[in-house]
């Protein structure tokens, strides 16, 4: 009998809690206040997102640019404008998007990147595109897609962008493109401090973002990841280290830039520390090249190794060599990049350091070291 109440008491606890769960409404606000709020809120998350895509290409661009004879045959034509739709855009913000820019079907630049092709030719912000060369762009969905596809698929000589600003008669605009490294760049949506590249592209996760918090040390995350890019060939492995699917999945629009698919079909790459070790030597040349101050490149690894202690002791498991051998190598790079400086030598990798599939990979016996300075 005993056990029963005990039983009864339980259950009637139970009904108890839900009953009190039931009553727990909402206190009531004002609608009127409730939809400006969320208005608010969606302009704060337009206004980061194309913050942080901004600061991206900003520094991915001059990296781009300036790296371009290492990359050999992998570059394409560079125009340094961020393209976007109504349909490139999360649904969340695409009504602040028009409130704002009058963003619809018709693509429009919703970014340049100072001292590029595209800002000294006249292109500005929220110039909407009508025509590429000869291809007229519709407005219509995937539309700046179709202009970015367009970009990529353009050769040395100017093309001309017919542009029209809210209110103007239309203009013709001839840009004539950098070469540059044929990366793509893209921001994950993942809080983890963390990179990828699969060859091909590059992704920075949000949380990377975030910690990488002055453009130096983003400018040595991206020019590490393309140094693996640039060394695609000789570190070439088998095994992914994410999942193509996945990281489709996580990154975040590059506005006008889809991912397409990319790495479903190529999947990200798993790199060996050596690889890790060669990409720090080389993206840390990429960085000074293009005119990024290295000198504080090092205290990037002791800033790891303070929020992530486990990274300080060295494994042979681990895919990424331990901060403190990573510390040191940048330190001896700096030191070796800035005698280069010092002698006028050309900022190229030192091929004795690298293998020598790497070092054919970004083109050194192509590059003749009395070249004089390169990228500064």
């Amino acid at each position: 009998m005993r056990r029963l109440l005990v039983r009864l008491a339980a259950l009637a606890g139970v009904f108890l809690l839900a009953a009190c769960a039931g009553e727990a409404l909402r206190l009531p606000v004002s609608d009127s206040e409730l939809a400006a709020e969320e208005q608010v809120q969606r302009n704060l998350a337009l206004d980061s997102m194309l913050r942080d895509h901004a600061r991206l290409l900003n520094i991915a661009f001059p990296l781009a640019a300036r790296s371009a004879v290492l990359c050999g045959e992998h570059t394409m034509p560079g125009f340094g404008i961020n393209v976007a739709d109504w349909s490139s855009l999360r649904k969340e913000l695409r009504k602040a998007a028009y409130e704002r820019f009058k963003l619809d079907y018709a693509p429009r630049i919703l970014h340049v990147v100072p001292g590029s092709p595209a800002q000294s030719s006249g292109l500005h912000e929220g110039d909407r595109i009508l025509a590429v060369g000869k291809t007229e762009i519709a407005a219509e969905e995937g539309s700046a897609n179709k202009v970015m596809d367009r970009l990529h698929k353009a050769g040395t000589a100017p093309l001309v962008f017919t542009v029209a600003a809210d209110g103007e008669k239309p203009r013709r605009v001839p840009v004539t493109p950098l070469p540059i490294c044929d990366d793509e760049f893209y921001i994950g949506k993942s809080d983890m401090v963390n990179a990828y590249s699969d060859g091909d592209s590059v992704v920075v996760m949000a949380g990377m973002m975030r910690f990488a918090a002055t453009d130096e040390d983003l400018a040595l995350v991206l020019s590490h990841e393309m140094a693996h890019n640039v060394m695609r060939e000789s570190q070439r492995m088998p095994a992914s280290a994410i999942p193509g699917a996945i990281v489709d999945f996580v990154v975040s629009d590059l506005i006008g830039i889809e991912t397409r698919g990319a790495f479903s079909r190529g999947g990200g790459r798993r790199y060996t520390q050596d690889f890790e070790a060669e990409a720090d030597y080389v993206g840390l040349y990429m960085m000074a090249r293009a005119g990024f101050d290295i000198s504080g490149a090092p205290d990037f690894w002791r800033r790891i190794a303070a929020s992530y202690p486990e990274s300080i002791k060295d494994s042979l498991a681990a895919l990424h060599p331990a901060t403190p051998y990573r510390f040191v190598l940048l330190k001896e790079t700096v030191a070796e990049i800035e005698e280069k400086k010092s002698q006028g030598a050309a900022l190229i990798p030192d091929p004795d350091r690298l293998r020598s599939a790497a070092a054919k990979d970004i083109g050194l016996s192509e590059i003749a070291p009395a070249a004089g300075p390169a990228g500064n």
